[in-house]
Formats: structure tokens, sequence, C-alpha cells
């Protein structure tokens, strides 16, 4: 049994040095690996199948005065996930499921007022088929419990659908690339790897001074210091398509901040991880079309941005 259970444990080894030697750093160059992103058709990805899962941990904390010159803070907790597909091939074959669950506890506290809570949760699953929305789970806000199980016949348009795709299709403001996503310039760190048979891993870390930059857009109104360096990550994976976007976020930072005339300062802290992968196949144990359109007609929520 010993001698089985040794080789076993050899073969397993030696699978997962021959995976790990599939994948080889690159020597190339900004321009070079610019180059190689950009070669990357962006329309091909929306002709797959797409999931996204995603999970948030953060927690703001504001102070600022009340006109009587008060200290008055709020505090915000939010704690949630996602876990999404979508087929948006065509509008005719069109299918999207979204299972969100979000936990937000926000707290309010003022001289001489008893601290004000308010907390709002939902579980909710959401499907958009046959030009229509579908929506099951419960929302819960100020002790409110609502528990749906509703359709919005026509929500889906095609109309809505040439929009949403007009927005994923790539745009044409990067000369000479096929996706317009422009991830590396001379304040990003990089990584590029071969994994073998033409698809490449690309790993880039987000620094303070691209983030600082991307800001700017509200001037000295806004003021943000950093208190970690490894705060945001990207992985993409990709052939002659994009494969794969991984993002990895771990924020804690201190603000500053005069935007609406009112001076506040604060701390962000928390976590943001998102996975995305194409070409993936329809989860199972989704309901059918014909229980979908059993749901009773309503209005749906505004989590559906209507």
């Amino acid at each position: 049994m010993k001698k089985v259970f040794l080789l076993i444990m050899v073969l397993f080894a030696g699978f997962l040095l021959a995976s790990c030697n599939n994948k080889k750093e690159m020597e190339v160059t900004r321009q070079e690996a610019q180059q190689m992103l950009a070669s990357v058709d962006g329309n091909k990805s929306l002709d797959h199948t797409a999931s996204i899962k995603g999970k948030i941990n953060l927690e703001v904390f504001i102070k600022s005065k009340d006109e009587e010159n008060h200290e008055v803070s709020q505090t915000m907790k939010m704690e949630g996930s996602i876990d999404a597909y979508a087929d948006l091939s065509s509008y005719e074959n069109h299918f999207v499921y979204a299972k969100l669950v979000l936990k937000m506890n926000q707290s309010t506290t003022m001289p001489g007022i008893e601290t004000q809570n308010n907390v709002m949760s939902m579980d909710v699953k959401i499907y958009l088929s046959k030009g229509n929305a579908y929506l099951e789970g419960t929302i819960e806000e100020g002790g409110k419990k609502v528990t749906s199980k509703i359709k919005t016949t026509g929500y889906f348009t095609q109309e809505s659908y040439d929009d949403m795709i007009g927005m994923l299709k790539p745009g044409e403001h990067i000369e000479g690339s096929k996706n317009s996503l422009d991830l590396i310039d001379e304040n990003n760190d990089f990584k590029m790897y071969d994994l073998g048979n033409e698809r490449y891993e690309l790993e880039v870390a987000i620094t303070e001074e691209l983030i600082s930059n991307m800001l700017s857009f509200f001037g000295s109104q806004l003021e943000v210091t950093f208190n970690t360096k490894n705060y945001l990550t990207l992985k993409v994976v990709f052939s002659d398509r994009f494969e794969s976007l991984t993002i990895r976020s771990n924020l804690d930072m201190n603000l500053k901040s005069d935007l609406f005339g009112t001076a506040l300062e604060g701390t962000l802290k928390g976590k943001i991880s998102l996975d995305i992968k194409t070409n993936v196949s329809k989860p199972s144990g989704l309901p059918s079309q014909e229980t979908l359109d059993t749901y009773e007609e309503g209005e749906m929520p505004d989590i559906l941005g209507s």
C-alpha cells in the first residue's frame, strides 16, 4: 500500500511540475507587451459565454463638521458577492443569470442625537431571457423584508441589447488596437508569461501614481494617501481572444475631500476580488423557461437599473 501511495504522489508531483513548466516568463519591452495585447480581437470574446465571480468587503469611515461646527461621523460596511453567467451572442438567444448577495450597515453619529443605524441586505437571483426580466429572492431594509418571485415582460428589448453590446465592443480610441485595452504604460509594473500553445498571461500591478493620475479629475479637492503598495493587481490570460481577467484589490487609504464645499476626511479599507472567464458552460440547476414564465408580473426593483 505504501508503494502504491508513493507512486501516486510521484505521478502527482510530476504532473504539477509539468504544469508549472508550461508557464515561462518572457523578456519583452513595454512596447512589445502592449503590441501583443493590442493584437487580441475584442469582438471574439463577445461571441462566447462568460462568467463573473466576485467578492467585496469594504469599510468606509468619514467625519466632517455640520453648520454649527459639530463633528459628524459616518461608517458604512459593505459585504457581498456576485455569481453570474451571460450568453449575449445574439438577442434571440440571450440569457443572463446573476446571484447577488449583499449586506450594508450604515451608522451616523451626531452630537446630542442617538446614533442612527440602517441595515440593508439582499439575496436575490436575476434572469434575463426572451426579452423578459425575472427576479426571485429577499430584500430587507429598515426592518422591512420583501420576498419576491416576479417577472417584467418586455424589459430587455433589442435596443437594450444593442446598447449593451455597444458598450462591450472595443472602442477605436487607441490606434492599431483591436480591443482598445491599454494596461501597460510607464507607470505600471508588469510581467508577461508564455503559457504554451500561443496563450499568454499578463500580470499588471497598478501603481499609486496611476491611480492618483486617474483621481486628478477631481483636482485638489480630493486627496488620497495609500497605506499599502500592493493594492491592485490584474491578470489577463489571452490567445487570439480574451480568456480570463482576474482582479485583486487590497485597499487601505486615507481620504481628504472638499468636493461639496465641506471638509471631509476618512478612511477606506477592504478587499475586492473579481474573476471573469469567457467560453464557459451554462450553470446547472437553473430554472427552465417554463418555470420562469410562471412568475407573477411585477415591477423590477432599482437594483436592475430601471
